[in-house]
């Protein structure tokens, strides 16, 4: 099997770097906003699975923004009754993720694969974000995130076929729970951008032509022989949603080319 780069989470919707663990941000982590206040937060929230039962021992991720970029700022995983909770948040801009992966596996970089025996990724997202929420750190708040349901059986195909390379390719995958879009997101075996379909409000994408539309990819055709990866994204609201999800997607799914 063709070895990946580790993915980025969540692709084009997330790319984060693990640079904290814990429930709390150390002040020499992060630093206050010019002019922001000096108060603190705490950030809670819950998970269930697909069932309505709590999703307990889940990877749950407090981000933050910075000029336009992502950063984790500290790991958590959920209770016995599938609670979680962020102290000490200082001044900023954030939003929280669920993860598949571990808090060890997103230390190394581990890939989780779709594979149909396996619960992880058949009945959860690979990942979930809310939208962005900001701080001013003038005065104590409490932020309550609404509550995830992080509970997808994704079906997606195809999942380890091989595939004729002068046929289009039908992706399809079951509805996400609150989804109202999706999109499939195609890689190659080095975790290069290949193609983005436009989004589509049903749960299946024919792609005709089999040419790229990413980066040095654009016009070019898939090879025959080559592994190919996606996942397919689904989109639950707008950026203006704040703490709410807006954002999720499955694990990586692969193709070969005949």
């Amino acid at each position: 099997m063709t070895t990946l780069k580790p993915l980025a989470l969540g692709l084009s919707f997330i790319a984060l770097t693990l640079t904290a663990c814990g429930t709390s941000l150390p002040q020499d982590l992060l630093n206050t906003n010019s002019g922001a206040g000096n108060q603190k937060a705490t950030v809670t929230g819950s998970l269930i699975k697909g069932d309505g039962s709590a999703a307990t021992n889940a990877t749950v991720v407090l981000i933050r923004e910075i000029s336009g970029s992502s950063q984790d700022v500290a790991t958590t995983r959920t209770n016995g009754s599938g609670n979680y909770e962020f102290k000490d948040v200082i001044a900023g801009e954030y939003r929280v993720a669920y993860v598949v992966q571990s808090e060890d596996q997103r230390k190394r970089g581990d890939i989780i694969f779709y594979t149909p025996s396996d619960n992880r990724t058949t009945d959860n997202f690979g990942f979930i974000s809310t939208g962005n929420f900001r701080f001013d750190g003038n005065s104590q708040r409490s932020f309550q995130v609404p509550q995830i349901n992080i509970g997808w059986r994704s079906q997606l195909i195809p999942n380890g076929d091989t595939l004729p390379s002068n046929s289009a390719i039908r992706f399809s995958w079951a509805s996400a729970p609150n989804a109202r879009s999706y999109n499939v997101d195609i890689r190659d075996s080095n975790n290069n951008p290949f193609y983005k379909s436009p989004m589509v409000n049903t749960t299946s994408f024919t792609w005709s032509d089999l040419k790229g539309n990413q980066g040095t990819y654009v016009g070019q055709s898939l090879k025959a022989g080559d592994t190919y990866y996606f996942l397919v994204n689904a989109i639950f609201n707008d950026s203006s949603s704040g703490p709410a999800p807006v954002t999720g997607g499955t694990t990586t799914a692969k193709f070969v080319m005949n």
